[in-house]
């Protein structure tokens, strides 16, 4: 059969064979690792040698999982079954959207840790927000930079009534009555 199809470009993007040339290829691959994994020369990379799941720390999230197949899963992994809300990085992880005030302790960190090392800072946040001629780092006070937003976003939100967006808003946020109130 050698030479009776006349290849020219390969398989491509898309192509109904790429998954089943990639399954026999896994197949292959696969089979060869198990057999050199059984052979008494081979040995594992150092950097992976002795890396374990901790099942202390590790919770398995489900949704819309029947009872059994839970139980299953949670039999076989040893796993406890975790919940939301529940916090990732300091961040609550939640099924419903977060509040900027959620997402605070995250900025703070990574700004605090940005500008300086230790767990106590050596210098106030008010005086690294100052301007650098002031002797500060002149970063911007993030605080003040929204809610400067937020004021520009309710003077356009009074400018421009006709606008397209301002009126599907006022239409469907009217329950909080006028803005101005």
């Amino acid at each position: 059969m050698h030479g009776f199809f006349n290849g020219k470009g390969g398989l491509r993007q898309g192509d109904p064979l790429s998954p089943l040339l990639f399954t026999l290829c896994l197949g292959v691959l696969s089979r060869s690792l198990s057999r050199m994994a059984m052979s008494p020369t081979f040995k594992f990379h150092p950097k992976c040698a002795g890396l374990r799941i901790n099942a202390m720390k590790s919770n398995i999230f489900m949704a819309s999982v029947d009872d059994g197949v839970t139980q299953d899963i949670l039999g076989i992994t040893g796993f406890e079954r975790g919940m939301l809300p529940f916090r990732y990085l300091g961040v609550p992880l939640a099924a419903s959207r977060l509040r900027a005030a959620d997402y605070s302790i995250l900025v703070d960190s990574i700004a605090r840790k940005f500008v300086w090392p230790t767990k106590y800072p050596p210098i106030a946040w008010n005086t690294v927000c100052k301007p650098l001629p002031d002797g500060g780092l002149g970063l911007k006070d993030l605080k003040a930079w929204n809610k400067a937003l937020l004021a520009k976003t309710l003077w356009k939100i009074h400018l421009k009534k006709e606008c397209l967006w301002i009126r599907w808003a006022n239409h469907i946020y009217s329950c909080f009555g006028e803005v101005w109130n």
